[in-house]
């Protein structure tokens, strides 16, 4: 029983978080396209995101 509600927190948990991974991405890039349409570079934060959207998305991957 506890096992499964576990199973279940961590589907939510990794689905949550790919959800907002990706959305802080996409809101980042929008943002930063808009700001600075010519000269467009990535600074920490947006590498930071990515990198922390692609361990959550490969989690949720291999739980499935």
């Amino acid at each position: 029983m506890l096992h499964g509600f576990f199973h279940w927190l961590g589907f939510v948990i990794a689905y949550g978080s790919i959800v907002l991974g990706l959305s802080m991405i996409m809101i980042r890039l929008y943002y930063s396209l808009q700001k600075r349409p010519k000269n467009f570079k990535f600074n920490n934060r947006t590498i930071v995101g990515f990198i922390g959207a692609g361990i959550s998305l490969l989690i949720a991957i291999t739980h499935l």
